[in-house]
């Protein structure tokens, strides 16, 4: 056969010598029948013009040989024009050869000696890259044919008599399927300055006191060699703004008890610093994800205060379904979902170790990319430990001024729900009001004084007015965190004194209510099982 294709600046060659290993590997290999795959077959000749060695190009060289399948009577092997990789999977079936490896070769000894080589430096190369996609074992022996330029096709036939190897043998096993149950997954609290979760009403408000981070790795059970992954669809962004670049969006959100939980699973590449926004306190925060380890995926879970006071989607909730597809390195893979339902600050840190932690890892979604949201701006319940509800004391169907905790009467009754507006946001979050849904009026401290047990605080009263215009000290509070408990020590930006329940005397005689106060701080008030001036929000449900 003559070729008329060849380039024009190549030799034009007749012929083919072969020696020593002129067809590796030896021994029989094993690999996966993922499509993914793979390993390296090497021929080695020897082109020739009028018994003369020549060198000829590597396209010239690769264009010359073919790949046979003797347990398909010699036919041609298929070849793909690309190596099929986690980017572009596998359409093929059965076997297949490419002329580029991908990121799953597997690498036996080819027997190959750099010294054979030097002895005869004439000898040129082609690598190959054999891979299968099956469900089953399959077995192949593969042979090769040499057509040169200007010369007939060379075929060393399967049962060669000249002492070398004429064909490779090769054993395609079924892949390994890995499920959700397969992977492992381990959390680590990341510290950053002024973190304590040990509240302290001296200490200003700062920075670390708003927020919480805890990173994860999730990992295949007890596998310690390379893995790959995509996550789909693609992972959105986050439009920062104030001059920062867009960071990564979480792929979920809930709101918890005031309390934001935001998750992220980070793409493999991604840097070790990553900017996210904390909604009402800045936009571009750096964080620390961890560095990126071959074996593991990175995940993040931030927590940080939510209440529906400046933004009106403050209370919102979102959570995308994700699919993420995790490849060893032979390229088996498995598939599972990052959870969307997410655990509080609290959950993680004050879990037992008896008690499993919470795993970021979920059985595989059926509904990839579709997304699900919770209503925006709801009206809240504020609970004392006692197990009191805020609320405003009506005179039959008339709001009096006072306001008061009282059991919970299952009904939806206005009188026990509250928005919390704010308008204007500052480093330290949110300054906000509390205002009565049923009644419309705000809590406001007075110049009255009010004394519970010999600690002299101030009394509050409910009134009407317009936030946009009024912004007196006397009707604006800071919710501060107090994290090990998931609650709210409420402070009023008057006196530094903090909304409390005066609960050693019922303010009627059937005892159904306390009045609320404005006192100062102590150590006991904030206790989440006891204490006077701590307080728990909860969605109305």
């Amino acid at each position: 056969m003559i070729d008329e294709s060849h380039s024009i600046n190549d030799p034009l060659w007749d012929g083919v010598k072969l020696e020593g290993n002129y067809l590796l590997p030896s021994q029989p290999i094993v690999i996966y029948g993922n499509g993914l795959n793979m390993f390296q077959l090497r021929l080695s000749f020897i082109p020739t013009s009028n018994g003369q060695s020549i060198s000829v190009s590597r396209e010239a060289l690769y264009k010359s040989v073919t790949l046979l399948n003797y347990n398909s009577n010699g036919s041609q092997l298929q070849k793909l024009d690309i190596a099929p990789t986690i980017d572009t999977l596998p359409t093929f079936s059965g076997w297949a050869y490419t002329e580029t490896p991908n990121e799953f070769l597997t690498t036996p000894d080819l027997g190959f000696s750099p010294e054979e080589n030097a002895a005869n430096p004439d000898i040129q190369h082609v690598n190959l890259y054999v891979l299968c996609k099956t469900h089953n074992t399959k077995q192949i022996k593969i042979g090769f044919s040499i057509t040169p330029t200007h010369g007939p096709t060379v075929t060393d036939d399967e049962d060669s008599q000249d002492g070398h190897n004429a064909v490779v043998t090769a054993q395609a096993t079924a892949p390994i399927t890995y499920l959700s149950t397969s992977f492992a997954s381990a959390c680590q609290l990341v510290r950053h300055p002024d973190d304590s979760d040990d509240f302290s009403p001296i200490r200003p408000l700062s920075r670390g006191d708003i927020w919480r981070q805890y990173n994860f790795n999730i990992t295949l059970n007890g596998y310690t060699d390379r893995i790959y992954y995509r996550v789909h669809p693609d992972l959105k962004k986050d439009y920062l703004g104030g001059g920062y670049p867009d960071g990564l969006a979480p792929y979920a959100y809930t709101t918890i008890s005031g309390y934001k939980t935001a998750a992220y699973i980070w793409p493999h590449d991604a840097k070790v610093t990553q900017m996210v926004e904390i909604p009402s306190y800045w936009n571009g925060l750096d964080i620390d994800i961890g560095r990126e380890e071959n074996y593991s995926i990175r995940y993040t879970l931030l927590f940080y205060p939510s209440l529906n006071g400046h933004w009106d989607n403050y209370l919102s909730d979102e959570a995308l379904n994700y699919i993420v597809t995790v490849y060893d390195k032979d390229g088996n893979s498995g598939t599972f979902s990052p959870s969307t339902s997410l655990p509080s600050y609290t959950k993680l840190t004050t879990s037992s170790s008896n008690s499993p932690p919470w795993s970021p890892v979920t059985q595989p979604s059926s509904a990839s990319g579709t997304s699900k949201q919770r209503p925006t701006v709801r009206p809240m319940l504020i609970k004392a430990p006692s197990g009191l509800y805020l609320c405003a004391q009506m005179n039959g169907t008339h709001p009096t001024e006072n306001c008061i905790v009282r059991k919970f009467i299952y009904s939806n009754n206005l009188i026990y729900q509250w928005s919390l507006p704010a308008l204007d946001v500052v480093w330290d979050g949110p300054h906000q009001y509390i205002q009565n849904i049923s009644t419309l009026e705000f809590i406001k401290e007075t110049s009255e004084s009010y004394s519970n047990n010999g600690a002299l605080g101030n009394k509050v009263t409910c009134i009407e007015t317009d936030m946009h215009y009024d912004h007196r000290a006397e009707l604006r509070y800071i919710f501060r965190p107090v994290w090990l408990s998931q609650s709210f020590a409420i402070l009023n930006e008057a006196n530094g004194l903090y909304l409390s329940v005066d609960t050693t005397t019922a303010s009627d005689a059937s005892g159904s209510y306390y009045n609320v106060y404005l006192g100062p701080y102590s150590d006991a008030g904030i206790d989440a099982q006891n204490g006077t001036m701590v307080w728990f929000i909860s969605d109305v449900s």
